[in-house]
């Protein structure tokens, strides 16, 4: 790998953007913070970022062995995109949402995708850091009230630590430089795996191009209400009953993540401007539900959701010149100044 190849790490592949490329070839592009409206980008200049896998050494240069093993899964599921893409054609799944059988191989394959599609992006990184040191100090609270109650903490002491956990900025959370990366490849392996065990797959057509792709392309739905997807970060370590605690130990963290994946209902990724491919968690009611649902409600219904959460979950959107939805977001994105 050559040294500016190193340094541009592509989060989403370019396989996946150059099905959403317009026919003459190109991509619209669309940037928040600031508004940026790009014409004609390229698969190979959208979708990366500077230096995301690189680790820096304690002489001030850099690594990219990371990124050198995460590079050799851009192209994982190619192949079974453009087969899903055919099946979709060919199964007329513009009527309904049609299942798709594939060889383990083929499958395994696709799940990889997905999974690194869920597990590599910048938002995941951030939801994942957002979360540690509210846990940890609400790990903390528990075992100081359970100490306090048995009468291994005297009152001083509880009463002083009560005030440090509830004043912010009195408890800090020193991360390890390199815990994405350190976790990047056992997450990814985690999600495929729980996505075989646990899933039907199936795509469902557009007769129009409806979809765009964005940062984050794949949206989670917990449970049928299709309202309440969110990106796989979101999902995870958002707050509830049984938190992921990012701070603990890898297979800890593993085993915390594949407990709340497993209660997922669906999710779903639009593969090109007419194909949303999706997975449903058949061993749950929502997730039956959810496959009811996306073959009976209108196209512009579903491939509006699936654009509208993954939009609202990406810093960037990309796509067709002809995909009303994304002429909506360029005409926006003018009227805010964007060139």
């Amino acid at each position: 790998m050559s040294a500016s190849q190193s340094v541009k790490h592509h989060i989403n592949p370019r396989h996946l953007l150059a099905h959403f490329e317009n026919d003459g070839g190109g991509l619209t592009v669309v940037r928040r913070s600031p508004w940026v409206v790009l014409r004609n980008q390229t698969p190979e200049s959208v979708g990366y970022i500077r230096r995301h896998n690189s680790r820096r050494n304690p002489d001030g240069t850099w690594s990219d062995e990371s990124e050198q093993d995460l590079a050799k899964l851009d192209a994982v599921g190619a192949v079974e995109l453009d087969d899903a893409i055919r099946f979709g054609i060919d199964a007329n799944a513009e009527a309904h949402l049609r299942l798709l059988d594939m060889d383990l191989e083929h499958r395994a394959n696709l799940q990889l995708f997905i999974a690194t599609m869920m597990v590599r992006t910048p938002s995941f990184r951030a939801r994942f850091d957002e979360s540690a040191l509210p846990t940890l100090i609400e790990d903390m609270r528990g075992r100081l009230e359970d100490g306090f109650a048995a009468g291994t903490i005297d009152p001083q002491s509880y009463k002083a630590l009560t005030t440090a956990f509830e004043t912010p900025g009195h408890v800090r959370l020193d991360r390890p430089e390199h815990r994405h990366l350190d976790g990047m490849v056992p997450l990814i392996v985690s999600a495929a795996t729980r996505l075989h065990l646990d899933t039907l797959v199936g795509v469902r057509r557009f007769a129009e191009p409806l979809l765009l792709t964005g940062e984050e392309p794949v949206v989670v739905f917990p449970d049928a209400d299709f309202s309440k997807g969110r990106s796989a970060g979101e999902f995870l370590f958002s707050s509830g009953d049984s938190p992921i605690q990012a701070w603990r130990e890898m297979n800890t963290l593993l085993d915390q993540v594949d407990e709340k994946r497993r209660t997922l209902a669906a999710l779903a990724i639009a593969i090109d401007p007419h194909t949303v491919f999706m997975m449903f968690n058949a061993d749950t009611d929502d997730g039956g539900k959810s496959g009811f649902i996306a073959s009976q409600v209108q196209a512009e219904g579903l491939a509006g959701v699936v654009n509208i959460l993954a939009t609202g979950s990406s810093t960037w959107v990309a796509g067709r010149d002809d995909c009303d939805f994304l002429s909506l977001i360029v005409k926006s994105a003018h009227e805010h100044g964007a060139a």
